[in-house]
């Protein structure tokens, strides 16, 4: 993460890079233990970044996008 990210929540940031989930989804991946911050599992979507720090995130389908199923 670049120093653009320094002083913002986890939750914000997470979805400024996947935009395309709504916040409150990727708000329950950090609850389920699906997002790290320098190799330790964050634990709270308020979490402050700081310049220089890597996320990873493990990325689920929302449960409506699972409701589709092709024919």
């Amino acid at each position: 993460m670049g120093a653009d990210g320094h002083g913002m929540r986890l939750d914000r940031f997470l979805v400024g890079v996947a935009a395309e989930f709504s916040r409150s989804h990727l708000q329950s991946l950090i609850d389920d233990g699906l997002v790290a911050v320098d190799d330790v599992t964050a634990r709270s979507a308020s979490q402050r970044l700081r310049a220089g720090q890597r996320v990873q995130i493990e990325l689920r389908p929302t449960a409506e996008t699972l409701a589709f199923r092709p024919e």
